[in-house]
């Protein structure tokens, strides 16, 4: 968010237990993602995408994807292609909040 290409949008967040931490599902995640970024698997997704973040707090973990985007359809579009590309259970939520007011905007 601190990149001026970045500062409009927001960010994708899914976190992690401690449990999918030590079965490795948070790095395995985090590899894949950055994969179907480096791959350009899609590139209106990849063009969209500023960055992102991997962090282990110890009692859990996260990772942020950083969108350039304020669209609300492109968006929802990039989280779904997340969900679907990292096969995320039905049960794991993710959310997507905005840089500037940092509020939940959409769920999936």
């Amino acid at each position: 968010y601190e990149d001026a290409k970045n500062s409009d949008g927001g960010k994708w967040v899914i976190r992690y237990r401690l449990s999918e931490i030590k079965n490795h599902i948070m790095d395995q995640h985090w590899m894949f993602s950055q994969l179907m970024l480096i791959g350009g698997e899609s590139t209106t997704i990849s063009s969209h995408v500023c960055g992102g973040i991997v962090n282990n707090m110890g009692s859990g973990g996260k990772i942020e994807i950083w969108i350039s985007q304020t669209n609300k359809d492109t968006i929802h579009n990039i989280g779904q292609y997340l969900r679907t590309t990292l096969d995320l259970p039905r049960f794991k939520r993710i959310k997507y909040f905005t840089h500037t007011t940092k509020q939940n905007i959409d769920t999936i």
